[in-house]
């Protein structure tokens, strides 16, 4: 990561390992080769939600892990979450991936997932504005880090269907259009 701002390791917030079956997951290509977009979420959690509370709920729905890879509070605070050597469980899935059962069909594959602590579904219902630093210097920084994800690879989730899944020949398995990252959060990166 580039300089500046500080993301919270792991380590430093209490996260408990990942459940074995992660290793599922684990990118076979180096990173630089496949990572190429950055999906923005909300959690609909409150601005101080605590990362393990995330953690806990995360594996306790059933996922490995957060399914984010940084998580970011309403202070502005960046913490990591899954490892970035993990595809996430962010995006969504494609009927191709859950047919081949072959993960590099997934629009997860490839994709960092950011989300921001609280719920924005409203079209006034913002993110902080520290959380909105913070995300701006932290996609930069994957961005340097990351030549692949150009600028119209950062999408919102309710966008993975159309920029990712679909982009790719891949077919969406969602019936419902989610509403993520709400259209209060939505009018705020338009404007990053």
């Amino acid at each position: 990561m580039g300089e500046g701002k500080r993301i919270v390791p792991r380590g430093s917030w209490g996260a408990v390992p990942p459940k074995p079956e992660i290793e599922r997951q684990r990118y076979e290509r180096p990173l630089p080769k496949v990572i190429d977009h950055v999906v923005i979420h909300h959690t609909a959690f409150p601005a101080d939600y605590p990362p393990n509370a995330l953690q806990q709920y995360a594996q306790g729905s059933g996922w490995d892990d957060i399914a984010y890879h940084f998580y970011i509070l309403g202070d502005g605070t960046i913490y990591q979450g899954r490892e970035l050597r993990y595809v996430g469980a962010h995006a969504g899935e494609s009927e191709e991936a859950n047919l081949s059962h072959d993960i590099t069909k997934d629009p997860d594959y490839g994709s960092i997932g950011i989300a921001l602590a609280g719920n924005f579904s409203g079209e006034t219902d913002y993110a902080t504005e520290a959380q909105i630093r913070s995300l701006r210097w932290l996609i930069g920084s994957l961005r340097h880090d990351y030549p692949k994800i150009v600028r119209d690879h950062v999408v919102l989730h309710r966008e993975v269907d159309r920029e990712i899944t679909k982009k790719r020949g891949y077919t969406p398995t969602r019936s419902k259009q989610t509403d993520c990252p709400g259209n209060g959060l939505a009018k705020q990166i338009k404007k990053l």
